[in-house]
């Protein structure tokens, strides 16, 4: 089949969304599908290979070019793109992001145009504009496809049409996330050597807003950070380890909003127990996931939570915000802890908790990547998609 994938960021700009858009197109051009992904870029017009993926960059779809007047040369661009590689179908990733609207009706108007069905995969059920997210849900698509049950409920709200819209959960490589992998990456064996087996605790989401480098409250860093005086008062040596991702965020209001999160950690009197680490390649990250014993992302209302994941594949204890998608992903005692993202007293107390039974804990972390296994492995999610692009392709396009 020949699929043609649009995602506004793609490798090496990864978020949750675009990593499922990379590891999923890589693995239908594994099994021997024609993949394209048209992406966004803030360079001139180019295309190039990667791992069995043709990537055509267009100036036209980056998130940040969203005048008129280049709304109107990415309808040409898609336009010129449909005519050429005439694909059996569309595969457009969060086309409901309400700043970008304009261009997700273009691209939704030319696949009827040229008859081919569409697929939307929505990984954003917050629908912080209703009126904008409604005119996207409300489309004939050939399916939605949304990350979580919790997501579905959401475009239902919307007004989408009940018979199109499915649950398909994302996904890791549990070969990559294993839970013996090794350190080898020089930076993140440096960071092991600085820790010196110190007990540590990663938060492994997005400090900053991708847009506009802004602290992302959605995350909740400062619950975390709120919660570990009361946790050194117990534990002293213990370290909080903070990735930070500065790929394509404004560089000025992240050098401001990392200057807030230091003063507050020195306020706090974590000096010695907070530390930024720069972010690495995703191929990295199982490297960076060994450095810690546990991780710790009490997001609010995440629609699925790719990081809770790839912790679980490597038998991390998880914690995790007890609301949207992660309520579906982690089963509470089981397999990871769900908490109240705005309770920093309560998570303190529960951290403390679990790190005084770290050892008899073993079994959530093996419980956890056997869920990962039968429920969140690339290959289940491949097979469904495939069945997805049959389904469309052979239907044809609503009218």
């Amino acid at each position: 089949m020949k699929i043609l994938v649009l995602s506004r960021y793609y490798s090496p700009v990864v978020g949750g969304a675009e990593l499922v858009a990379q590891q999923l197109a890589e693995e239908m051009a594994r099994r021997g599908h024609q993949m394209t992904v048209v992406t966004g870029s803030e360079t001139a017009r180019h295309n190039h290979q990667l791992n069995g993926v043709t990537v055509v960059c267009l100036p036209s779809f980056h998130p940040k070019q969203i005048s008129i007047e280049s709304r109107k040369l990415f309808e040409r661009d898609m336009e010129a793109i449909l005519e050429q590689s005439a694909p059996d179908a569309l595969h457009g990733h969060n086309m409901a992001l309400p700043f970008d609207i304009d261009r997700s009706l273009v691209a939704f108007r030319l696949s009827q145009k040229f008859q081919i069905p569409f697929i939307l995969h929505a990984h954003d059920a917050q629908a912080r504009e209703p009126e904008k997210t409604q005119k996207i849900a409300q489309l004939r698509w050939g399916k939605i496809v949304t990350v979580s049950q919790y997501g579905k409920d959401a475009y239902l709200r919307q007004g989408a049409n009940q018979a199109t819209v499915q649950v398909i959960y994302n996904a890791v490589d549990p070969d990559a996330f294993h839970p013996r992998v090794q350190i080898q990456h020089p930076l993140i064996r440096s960071l092991k050597e600085q820790l010196g087996g110190r007990l540590s605790v990663l938060f492994p989401g997005r400090l900053a807003s991708m847009s506009t480098g802004k602290y992302q409250e959605q995350k909740r860093f400062r619950t975390v950070l709120r919660a570990l005086p009361a946790i050194v008062e117990q534990y002293p040596t213990i370290m909080l380890l903070a990735p930070v991702n500065r790929q394509d965020v404004p560089s000025e209001q992240l050098e401001k909003t990392l200057a807030d999160f230091r003063h507050e950690i020195v306020s706090l009197g974590l000096k010695n127990h907070v530390l930024f680490i720069e972010q690495v390649a995703h191929e990295f990250v199982p490297q960076l996931l060994q450095l810690a014993q546990i991780s710790c992302l009490p997001s609010f209302r995440e629609s699925f939570g790719i990081a809770h994941v790839e912790a679980m594949s490597m038998e991390k204890i998880v914690f995790a915000g007890n609301s949207g998608g992660p309520k579906e992903i982690i089963t509470h005692g089981k397999t990871g802890y769900l908490v109240d993202s705005d309770d920093h007293e309560g998570l303190a107390r529960i951290l403390c908790k679990i790190i005084e039974t770290l050892p008899a804990q073993k079994g959530v972390g093996r419980a956890a990547r056997t869920s990962v296994l039968q429920r969140f492995s690339i290959g289940r999610q491949a097979d469904q998609f495939e069945a997805i692009y049959r389904e469309v392709i052979q239907r044809g396009v609503f009218v």
